[in-house]
């Protein structure tokens, strides 16, 4: 038989086959009245569901009813997101979307989804021979999702937000010594993407930096090179943004021998302008293709995997000019400061924790034993005061002459 209960919490009763049921009106997130009926085996179970509803009531984060699975919810979202979002951003977040959120956990209804479908999402990346990093980056495009669906009122919580990423593994810097870069630069010497690689390994720029690169950013001047845009590829189109960060676009001094490198690359590029003819799109790039558009991805590392073979060098990527430059600069002493605003680094800090390995000799030299920390520290010998003649030490008598009166 019913029960009724006051204070808007419902009516309580037990159905003919043995369950629990509650009726009650709530309002969701977005201000809309729900009619809602709860199941129970217990009058406990059947309250406690209703008790933990009004307290997302109350919050204002009880979800609003909807049909979505996370797979149409999602695809609403990317196009929502579209225009707040970097080209490249967006088409990171539609893959990892298209190829690991949906194949895996797509169909689980929006509202069902829990934070044992986000830890199952990212063990089966990490079973499945993903790294850790590209497992965390899911999650972490999930959460932001999910984050827009709690402001909607199509969720009650943001489950991603609960679930840990995984721990990521500390990958091995790869560098070159300095013999092994010089070794590739005399290597790449008269091949016409030298300058290219001798502007990487001399600042550290990054890829996107360098082929986005213009002349109007060369300040010859003052021997610096201005990084105000970037070159990336979006479906495998080129497209110039600019920095991501604040500290990304900087202005970065070179070397009088670098400058009259990026010489000899503009008489480079004069002589392909002059060769194109009508078919040369000018768009200032210091390092253009053979018409002056930007130079591809595929022409750059085959010249780069080429010159390693025949250099006969440990092979590391062309993003690892990056990582050397970084290495022999720190190695010469030159202020780790100076080094990460170079490198467009957020901070300090993580340019001495990214190439920690730099500082092997300081650490072995900090090694002491008892004998060397404990010593005691020696105290400097006292100053002997010069010895002071007596009329010297004498006090000055200063004489005063008295006036007669009257």
């Amino acid at each position: 038989m019913p029960a009724r209960k006051s204070n808007g919490e419902g009516s309580l009763r037990l159905r003919p086959d043995g369950k629990w049921e509650l009726r009650a009106t709530l309002e969701d997130a977005t201000g809309q009245k729900r009619r809602i009926s709860l199941y129970g085996s217990t009058r406990k179970e059947v309250t406690a569901k209703r008790d933990a509803l009004k307290s997302d009531e109350a919050a204002g984060v009880l979800a609003a009813p909807n049909r979505h699975t996370l797979e149409t919810y999602l695809t609403a979202w990317l196009d929502h997101v579209q225009q707040e979002l970097k080209p490249t951003s967006h088409q990171s977040y539609k893959y990892l979307v298209d190829q690991h959120l949906v194949p895996r956990i797509g169909q689980v209804q929006l509202l069902k989804l829990a934070p044992l479908h986000v830890e199952g999402l990212m063990s089966g990346m990490l079973r499945d021979g993903l790294s850790p990093r590209t497992a965390g980056y899911a999650r972490a495009v999930l959460r932001r999702a999910l984050q827009q669906a709690l402001r909607w009122g199509l969720v009650g919580r943001n489950v991603a937000q609960n679930v840990a990423p995984p721990r990521k593994t500390q990958q091995e810097m790869q560098a070159w010594t300095p013999e092994q870069a010089a070794k590739f630069l005399e290597t790449a010497q008269g091949d016409a993407l030298h300058p290219l690689f001798y502007l990487a390994l001399m600042t550290g720029l990054r890829r996107g930096e360098l082929l986005g690169l213009r002349w109007q950013d060369v300040d010859e001047a003052e021997g610096k090179l201005h990084i105000r845009q970037n070159l990336v590829i979006v479906n495998h189109r080129p497209q110039f943004i600019d920095p991501k960060t604040a500290r990304s676009r900087r202005s970065v001094h070179v070397a009088a021998e670098t400058m009259a490198v990026l010489g000899h690359q503009r008489g480079h590029v004069v002589a392909m302008k002059g060769k194109a003819g009508a078919r040369w799109e000018d768009h200032d790039l210091v390092f253009p293709s053979s018409v002056g558009t930007p130079l591809g991805t595929y022409t750059l590392n085959r010249t780069w995997w080429g010159l390693i073979k025949q250099a006969e060098l440990p092979r590391i990527r062309f993003h690892d000019l990056r990582h050397t430059y970084a290495s022999l600069a720190l190695a010469q002493k030159i202020s780790p400061k100076v080094v990460s605003e170079r490198l467009g680094h957020a901070n300090v800090a993580f340019t001495l924790q990214t190439y920690a390995h730099v500082y092997e000799e300081e650490h072995r030299a900090a090694a002491l034993d008892s004998s060397q920390l404990l010593a005691p520290r020696s105290q400097p010998a006292p100053i002997k005061a010069k010895p002071v003649a007596a009329a010297a030490r004498r006090p000055a008598v200063k004489t005063v002459r008295r006036r007669k009166l009257g």
